[in-house]
């Protein structure tokens, strides 16, 4: 009897000191320490997203995306439906990136629902201003084309709803866990870093929308999973209602598995939207956590026959055509409606350079003439 109450004592000794463990709140000093670590590990990452609606309606994603450097290669496979034609469906595939200077844009489309083929036109942009590229400003904002981020970082979801971004420090919504913590905490809106359970974390925010609706944002971050957001749950509190009126309004869980190298790599998302009980779901396929990203795994090259708008020389042509300038830049300056001194003002140095030389080349055939005649008289 004596025995058994020691054991009894030790197993409720054993639960409350392991309860206190995982109960420990989490300093965000360390947190953010912990994460930088874990992010080191890789420098980018590779995946094709996949959503499907009501066939044959389909988009098919696929990135590249440099964490360090910001840097990305995009290419999205689309059908959707197109009402303002003859046919019922468009298909188009679309690439863009950005490689560290430039951005680039390329896009071919068909009617109908089979991806266009090589001969089929195609139009690019090559540009070192976002503003000129409508793929890349876009892209600026991450959505994953599906209107959702990848899990291996937690991205502004609800972004444009709910003013996260502003609120929560001017930062990309693709940023890495640790720039995220860093802002909640320096914006005061980080409430809580919890011990869930051994290598997890529960990560506790809290926003206010434009519209004053109260946002409390709760996540699970998984060390043991190369920190993976696995889960992320959405309350509303509406304006003018207390916080017992709170209610549950959207949850992602996010569905991993082990790759051949043992690096945790998502394989699917599930959106749950409470308010209509819709389920979305997403598959990620071809994951890789990549140790470093090439430069030529962020660049566009345009096939031939592709009509290209170069912002930066201020020209338009076609790929594989011999480039005339001059007409490649009237041709800029009247696609995009511009003044003539655009003209002028872009090729004057070429066109100085090309007179200097002929003056030189017609001087040189001088003297050469001269001192051959010099020569003929002696």
């Amino acid at each position: 009897m004596y025995y058994y109450k020691i054991i009894i004592l030790f197993v409720f000794f054993y639960i409350f000191v392991y309860s206190l463990v995982m109960g420990e709140e989490i300093s965000a000093t360390k947190a953010i320490a912990v994460m930088k670590s874990l992010e080191k590990q890789f420098q980018g990452i590779q995946f094709t997203a996949i959503t499907i609606a009501s066939p044959p309606l389909l988009l098919e994603r696929s990135v590249v995306y440099d964490f360090t450097n910001r840097k990305y290669f995009v290419e999205d496979k689309s059908v959707a439906e197109w009402k303002d034609g003859a046919a019922n469906y468009i298909a188009c595939i679309s690439k863009f990136a950005y490689d560290g200077k430039l951005f680039y844009e390329w896009q071919q489309c068909k009617h109908g629902t089979k991806f266009p083929e090589k001969d089929v036109a195609s139009y690019g942009i090559m540009t070192n201003d976002m503003t000129d590229s409508p793929m890349n400003e876009k892209f600026s904002s991450f959505k994953n084309g599906v209107g959702l981020g990848l899990p291996l970082m937690f991205y502004d979801v609800e972004g444009k709803s709910y003013n996260i971004k502003d609120n929560g420090g001017g930062f990309y919504e693709h940023d890495c866990m640790s720039k995220y913590l860093t802002e909640w905490a320096k914006q005061n809106n980080l409430e809580s870093i919890v011990s869930l359970r051994e290598g997890v974390w529960t990560i506790t925010s809290i926003f206010v929308s434009r519209k004053n609706v109260k946002v409390r944002l709760v996540i699970e971050y998984d060390i043991n999973k190369n920190g993976f957001i696995t889960n992320a749950k959405y309350y509303y509190t509406m304006p003018n209602k207390q916080k017992q009126d709170e209610f549950l309004a959207n949850e992602f869980i996010i569905d991993t598995a082990q790759d051949s190298e043992g690096n945790w790599i998502p394989t699917t998302l599930r959106k749950v939207n409470f308010a209509n009980g819709e389920t979305v779901l997403f598959q990620y396929k071809n994951v890789k956590l990549l140790q470093s990203v090439s430069s030529d795994m962020v660049q566009i090259n345009f096939p031939d026959g592709t009509m290209v708008s170069d912002m930066v020389n201020k020209m338009e042509y076609k790929v594989g055509d011999l480039i005339d300038e001059d007409k490649a830049i009237d041709d800029f300056i009247r696609k995009h409606n511009l003044t003539s001194d655009l003209h002028t003002n872009t090729p004057y140095r070429v066109n100085v350079l090309r007179y200097i030389l002929i003056t030189l080349g017609i001087l040189l055939i001088i003297i050469g003439i001269r001192i051959h005649y010099i020569k003929w008289r002696k």
